[in-house]
């Protein structure tokens, strides 16, 4: 059984980026006939908010996206699937790893590493031989001369070089907690997930994970998933959108009472089909079965002239 996820995370309301994104994670879904979970990324407790798990639901319900796995409800979710009912599973990952002398410690802290290296740690806690144990510090892996490749089904060969642009990334962090490339891939070997759809920013995660996984037993298989990686859609300043940055949400528009149907005639629009036809999320998931993919980088003010 195919598997794919929608994996939000609550440290905000959710915008019309995260919608474009859920949308083509369905509509590859319903083309590829593969299933959905819902995977809600909720480690960070700091940022986490009810009302933003909460939001999660209302803006799925909206949107009309439904799935077959994964929480139906904000009470099913802190029952059965936050993040933290399996930590044991992201320790006994680390413990393989720790066991290979993959990892060591860092106490180095962000602006310590900025200050010597601006664009990228250099490695200097590597040599100092730290113990595990000690306090306050983070678990790094080290990924020296490490080239990634893997097959992206809308950009062909990704030839990825870890060791330049993410050296030695952090699997645990200060908090003793597991940082999200780890979390996300113990996730998605857990659950079986084999279609993974991410926004182009999110090369570099994927090309961590599909080096993370060829260490950890028996998960070397995971390069061989499908990865789809879209592209962003984009506000009138030419960046991505941010729930932090406070871009609109889509709570605005629901509690405008305005319909989703905007987002479906956009989303058609920016892969080349015609947005006349669709009236309805079925009407856009037909266009997705039958019609080309041109995918082409959406705009914002492509979404508010259809609102």
């Amino acid at each position: 059984m195919k598997l794919t996820r929608i994996a939000p995370t609550p440290s905000g309301f959710l915008h019309l980026g995260n919608a474009y994104s859920f949308l083509l994670t369905y509509l590859i879904a319903q083309k590829t006939g593969a299933k959905i979970l819902l995977r809600i990324d909720d480690l960070d407790k700091a940022r986490k908010r009810p009302e933003y798990v909460e939001d999660i639901f209302k803006s799925l319900e909206w949107l009309g996206i439904t799935y077959e796995k994964g929480a139906q409800s904000v009470e099913d979710f802190e029952q059965n699937y936050t993040q933290h009912k399996r930590l044991d599973l992201y320790e006994q990952a680390l413990e393989n790893l720790v066991q290979q002398e993959k990892i060591y410690a860092c106490y180095c802290s962000r602006k310590q590493i900025t200050k010597r290296s601006p664009l990228l740690y250099d490695r200097f806690c590597l040599k100092r031989a730290l113990s595990l144990d000690t306090e306050k510090a983070a678990w790094r892996i080290k990924n020296k001369d490490i080239v990634v490749s893997f097959e992206d089904q809308r950009l062909g060969n990704i030839e990825y070089a870890l060791h330049e642009k993410m050296p030695d990334f952090v699997l645990r962090r200060k908090d003793k907690f597991p940082a999200y490339q780890l979390a996300s891939l113990v996730d998605d070997l857990h659950f079986g997930v084999d279609t993974i759809v991410r926004g182009s920013d999110l090369i570099s995660s994927t090309a961590a994970q599909v080096f993370l996984a060829s260490q950890i037993q028996p998960a070397a298989s995971f390069v061989e998933n499908k990865f789809y990686h879209h592209p962003l859609l984009r506000n009138r300043y030419d960046t991505k959108l941010s729930k932090s940055k406070g871009d609109i949400s889509l709570r605005f528009y629901r509690k405008e009472g305005r319909c989703p149907l905007f987002i479906y005639k956009a989303i058609a629009q920016s892969m080349g089909w015609n947005a006349n036809l669709v009236r309805n999320l079925a009407d856009l998931t037909t266009l997705a079965k039958t019609e080309k993919w041109n995918w082409k980088e959406p705009l914002l003010q492509d979404f508010d002239a259809l609102v």
